[in-house]
């Protein structure tokens, strides 16, 4: 997972967030909010998916709209997998490894909170 302190209401908070195509998303106050950092302020720590893990999380709390896979199907990287809707806007998740769905953990109509795990993606060995 990854966090940023930021000045937020007059204190300062430490809040998790997620970046996903080149802009940091963050839910803060029951609000999600977007922004493109001009310093890279975050830590990793290790407990959250990592770059190539075949684990997709949700970026942002929202509703799982479409699940586009089903558990045992094989998969090439960059295929869509589930469709998620957070602030009026569909956000197309896609895996990072080729492999096949072992795992799901969500279901369309759900509603998902910030870095659910959503599905996992057995990569294949080399």
């Amino acid at each position: 997972m990854k966090w940023l302190e930021v000045q937020w209401g007059g204190k300062l908070t430490r809040i998790p967030v997620e970046k996903r195509h080149g802009k940091t998303w963050f839910h803060i106050d029951g609000q999600t909010h977007c922004f493109e950092p001009k310093v890279q302020a975050l830590r990793t720590d290790s407990t959250s998916a990592q770059p190539g893990s075949g684990v997709v999380l949700s970026p942002m709390p929202g509703k799982v709209l479409k699940v586009k896979v089903s558990q045992g199907e094989k998969v090439k990287k960059g295929d869509v997998l589930v469709v998620i809707e957070a602030m009026k806007m569909e956000y197309s998740l896609e895996t990072d490894v080729d492999g096949t769905i072992t795992d799901l953990y969500c279901k369309e109509g759900e509603q998902v909170s910030l870095n659910k795990k959503l599905i996992v993606v057995q990569g294949e060995s080399l």
